[in-house]
């Protein structure tokens, strides 16, 4: 019903809707698999924000996810739909769970966890494995593996955006350099109904725009098997070697491959 009504800008018959909202707790009765397929294909329709928002008025929210059952203002989900981009699958499942998870403290008065994750905070798991607990997400939908990884990481890489004042150099590069950044801008730009992020925004595109004229993921002047012929053995220091001559790279502080050699040598 939902579905339908979202894609052919259907809308409920009054005793239907609250027939639906009535059996809603019918639904943990119903296979993961069946109700997974049938959010993806409201989130591939052509109006998703719409079909979330009936999901969460009808009570469908909760039986869906495996939660509480709660109306949220979906502010980011609603600002997402408004953008002349093509949000994937992913970007939406991520408006949705930070429009339920983190901006819900704005309504409900608890600011914290909606400042910590404005400041690109590490708590409250806001990166790492498991970011803001979309592997729930993903047992309750029953999500591919490649969607969960995506979920993951535009979660992960959320918050390292949110830091980008504080960021070096090659930290930004490395950040515009990760498959997720298409998507990553979009989801950006759909938290602007925020005005500290709107002007953030702002900012990370205009600062972006040089370094990738520059270059944000050139070819690493050394390699493993550059390091080991300069006498660096393999062990717990290696690779962090390895990653630090590159940042030097990004940076612009080495420029040559013998330049880098050099500033190895410095290290070890």
């Amino acid at each position: 019903a939902v579905r339908f009504a979202a894609r052919f800008r259907f809308e409920l018959e009054e005793k239907t809707a609250v027939a639906i909202r009535h059996h809603a707790p019918k639904l943990a009765g119903i296979s993961r698999e069946r109700i997974g397929a049938e959010v993806l294909a409201m989130l591939a329709g052509p109006r998703p924000a719409t079909a979330l928002t009936l999901m969460e008025s009808l009570g469908l929210d909760g039986p869906v996810l495996n939660e509480s059952a709660k109306s949220h203002a979906l502010r980011t989900v609603h600002r997402l739909a408004e953008t002349a981009a093509t949000p994937s699958t992913e970007t939406w499942l991520c408006a949705w769970l930070l429009d339920r998870h983190v901006f819900a403290g704005d309504n409900e008065g608890d600011k914290k966890g909606t400042e910590l994750f404005l400041q690109g905070s590490t708590e409250n798991n806001t990166v790492g494995t498991d970011p803001f607990g979309s592997a729930r997400w993903r047992e309750a939908l029953c999500l591919p593996n490649d969607l969960r990884d995506a979920m993951r990481d535009l979660l992960v890489a959320l918050p390292a955006a949110l830091r980008w004042p504080e960021l070096s150099v090659a930290t930004r590069k490395r950040l515009l350099a990760r498959s997720c950044w298409e998507q990553l801008t979009i989801f950006l730009r759909a938290l602007t109904w925020r005005p500290t992020l709107a002007e953030l925004v702002t900012t990370i595109e205009s600062e972006s725009a040089p370094l990738f004229e520059q270059g944000v993921a050139p070819p690493r002047l050394l390699t493993g098997d550059d390091l080991i012929a300069l006498g660096v053995e393999p062990g717990p220091r290696f690779g962090a070697l390895l990653e630090a001559v590159y940042d030097e790279q990004l940076e612009g502080r080495v420029t040559t491959r013998d330049g880098a050699a050099a500033w190895l040598q410095t290290q070890v």
